[in-house]
């Protein structure tokens, strides 16, 4: 299981870096940021970021209140994953 954690996260890694490229500094460290956040969160609960569906991400929104997220930041992190999944062919499912 540690070994497919692990393979799990290169891909995303990859893709993130890949997909970060076209992006300004400051930008793309708070994509980078967001993104990583919303990785381990999945990896905590045995999820793939590159497969989530709607439901999962409802399910990361309604954990994001309840910490207390503010919505600015909510929605940044929701956009960074759709951009991820816009930018990068093979990180596209049902997010959009």
């Amino acid at each position: 299981m540690r070994a497919e954690l692990e393979e799990r996260y290169q891909r995303f890694a990859e893709l993130r870096e890949d997909f970060l490229v076209g992006y300004c500094y400051n930008t793309a460290r708070a994509y980078w940021g967001d993104l990583e956040h919303l990785n381990d969160w999945c990896m905590e609960r045995g999820l793939d970021v590159l497969a989530l569906n709607e439901r999962d991400l409802k399910k990361y929104l309604g954990w994001m209140q309840q910490q207390g997220y503010s919505s600015s930041t909510q929605r940044r992190r929701v956009t960074a994953l759709r951009r991820l999944h816009l930018t990068v062919p093979s990180a596209r499912h049902t997010v959009r």
